[in-house]
């Protein structure tokens, strides 16, 4: 008897250690495949809103950037951002190199952490790396790795895939203890999450609906916990409207002027998230017809299986209350209600972070179907295949999505830096002069870049066209950044001393 619980123990043991083992090869192999995928550049100065965040450090420090008042009027209460974001100030300072080594740890560490609750919420081992993996190489990801405060979207969508795992256990709870202990622990991740980015108060319908179809849970605590769940919504608008702040702000326009075009604006979302489009004009300006057939083909499979996947759970949940179903049904909804969210800056113009919970949804729901349903190996080989050929369009999305902000922006900003660098060795400077239209001021921060950078008592001026220009104000010690028209997209930028330069 001893023997045999001695070798029951050690078997336990050898299977404890061989799931350890495969945590920590899956954990190496993200960031491998986080590394290759975004490999290290040239890039080392911040600019744009990331420029200005660490300016505001710089300026106010983390006190008074969180107490800020213009944020709340603003309807922006993000105490988490703020102070995440400080503590990756304190980490990296001015460099931009550092912030981009933090932020590819970071996603390399959330996309463990979605493998892992994938696994959690039946997806097989195979599975839940390839959901990583999906995660990892959209270009919808690119936000996060690339720009400083891109560091929030991760911590959002690991919260988000936290609070679906909860919801879900909701959804099927039957023992009163742990459905009251799902509830305080979601409630807790839907108020960090929201104080991250307010656009994530919609979640709440996710919460709801489990509420709802599950029968175990009496009408009375249904209500309670809705409330409860409700207050930190209520909170927040309370704060912002006795700060004097519009409590549904988009920060692009006020939501009642935008709430006529949801629908059409999510149905956008959805083209650009199954991969028929490149994205928006501002985040990249492609027509659907410069699509290759390949890339078309791919998004049809991509969205084909998802429907079909969705309506399959739809079936079996109606017809037979199947647990499976309904999981399926619950990220099928977190994904689509998640386009609405894009929907409130459709009208502007639609980042692409706002689909990136759509489309970890959207990869979660499918692979976990296929490992419920799954049993004949050539069916998986298919599985493999499809996968393989969304991360094939993942990377088309990547390398030519070049005129998204944060990589010609980014790319100004270092050959500015370079080429006036190399100037200042020369003799010292007293005036910059910025000729472009749009770009360069919010690229440079008015004068923030320059100070920071090159010297803190430099002069900066912008100016549309050369002939704006008054040379008469300006002395020999003005350099002049325009745009350099040989350099290959992302753009680049030209520096000069004023009496080299040659207008056009």
């Amino acid at each position: 008897m001893e023997t045999s619980e001695k070798d029951l123990l050690n078997k336990n043991i050898v299977i404890r250690n061989k799931s350890v083992i495969w945590r920590i090869i899956v954990f190496l192999s993200i960031i491998a495949f986080t590394f290759i995928y975004y490999p290290n550049n040239s890039w080392e100065v911040l600019m744009g809103d990331d420029l200005t965040a660490v300016s505001n450090y710089v300026e106010e420090g983390l006190w008074g950037v969180l107490f800020n008042p213009i944020n709340a009027q603003m309807g922006k209460v993000r105490p988490v951002s703020t102070i995440l974001l400080y503590l990756s100030y304190l980490l990296c300072g001015l460099d931009f190199s550092k912030y981009y080594l933090l932020n590819r740890l970071m996603l390399a560490g959330g996309a463990f952490l979605v493998a892992h609750i994938s696994y959690r919420l039946g997806v097989n081992k195979i599975g839940a790396f390839l959901v990583s993996i999906l995660l990892i190489s959209t270009p919808f990801s690119s936000y996060a790795v690339w720009q400083m405060i891109g560091i929030c979207e991760t911590l959002s969508l690991v919260l988000s895939i936290v609070f679906l795992f909860l919801v879900i256990k909701i959804s099927e709870g039957s023992e009163r203890q742990n459905i009251r202990k799902n509830v305080l622990l979601c409630f807790a991740v839907f108020t960090a999450i929201i104080f991250n980015a307010e656009r994530f108060m919609y979640l709440i319908v996710l919460f709801v609906f489990a509420m709802a179809i599950n029968r175990a849970i009496a009408l009375k605590e249904k209500v309670i916990y809705t409330i409860i769940m409700s207050t930190p919504i209520i909170a927040r608008t309370l704060f912002i409207n006795l700060s004097g702040g519009t409590s549904l702000n988009t920060g692009r326009g006020e939501v009642d002027s935008l709430i006529g075009d949801m629908t059409a604006y999510a149905i956008r979302g959805a083209v650009n998230m199954y991969g028929f489009s490149i994205g928006d004009q501002w985040h990249g300006g492609f027509d659907f017809f410069s699509l290759p057939t390949y890339i078309l083909i791919i998004a049809s499979c991509f969205l084909l299986t998802s429907i079909g996947i969705f309506f399959w759970a739809l079936s079996n949940y109606i017809k037979e209350k199947n647990k499976s179903a309904l999981t399926i049904l619950i990220i099928f909804l977190m994904s689509y209600s998640s386009l609405f969210s894009y929907a409130l800056v459709g009208e502007t113009h639609g980042e692409d972070r706002f689909l990136w919970i759509s489309y970890v949804s959207v990869c979660l729901g499918m692979l976990l179907y296929f490992s419920k349903t799954i049993q004949n190996k050539k069916c998986l080989y298919g599985v493999l295949a499809l996968n393989f050929f969304l991360v094939l369009m993942n990377g088309y999305y990547v390398k030519n999505k070049v005129h998204v902000h944060y990589r010609y922006s980014q790319e100004m900003a270092q050959t500015c830096f370079e080429n006036v660098s190399t100037l200042v060795e020369e003799k010292p400077v007293e005036n910059i002069c910025c000729i472009k239209p749009g770009d360069y001021n919010w690229v440079f921060c008015g004068n923030i870049f320059f100070r920071y950078y090159i010297d803190k008592s430099v002069n900066v001026y912008y100016y549309n066209t050369w002939d704006e220009v008054d040379i008469n104000l300006l002395t020999g010690n003005t350099i002049i950044v325009y745009p350099d028209e040989n350099h290959p997209i992302p753009y680049g930028t030209e520096a000069c001393w004023i009496e080299d330069f040659q207008p056009n």
